[in-house]
């Protein structure tokens, strides 16, 4: 957005009007059984995970876009593929946080590959942290579809 200061300097340079564009709209998942959230009950750090990527991506984005909660998506492919498609009706840019790895329930790469026609541009990145990185395009209209990895330490080196 325009601060104060833009538009004083826009008017102090004799602009009269300048081409804006809205914020793109990006939706937020977190990903796997084992994220917990405070619906699920007690922590129980034995099997449990704290969703702390989902809320500090959209404290990131949010500066820059206008973000929706995707939630946390479950393992199971159908559900990612539901999750990815509504996301991509309302969305300009979907960005999810676990599953892109290479396990059973890693689903990422094969949801975003079968969701609104989407194209794998990448799946792996040569750097660590952040190997298990996936970057898609979605739709015929060019919808960009981003997995981070599940660990914290490894989602925020990406940005």
């Amino acid at each position: 957005p325009l601060t104060a200061a833009d538009v004083a300097i826009l008017a102090a340079s004799g602009r009269e009007s300048v081409d804006a564009v809205r914020r793109p709209r990006v939706r937020v998942f977190s990903s796997g059984e084992e994220v917990w959230t405070p619906a699920k009950g007690p922590f129980d750090a034995s099997k449990h995970v704290r969703d702390a990527n989902r809320a500090g991506l959209a404290a990131l984005l949010a500066p820059h876009a206008e973000v929706s909660d995707g939630g946390v998506l479950p393992d199971d492919f159908e559900a990612w593929i539901d999750a990815l498609r509504d996301a991509v009706r309302a969305c300009d840019v979907v960005v999810t946080t676990g599953g892109a790895s290479v396990g059973r329930a890693d689903h990422a790469k094969a949801a975003l590959e079968a969701a609104a026609r989407g194209r794998v541009a990448f799946g792996r990145l040569h750097m660590k942290p952040g190997k298990p990185t996936t970057f898609a395009t979605l739709d015929a209209n060019s919808y960009d579809a981003g997995d981070a990895p599940g660990d914290p330490r490894y989602a925020f080196a990406l940005p």
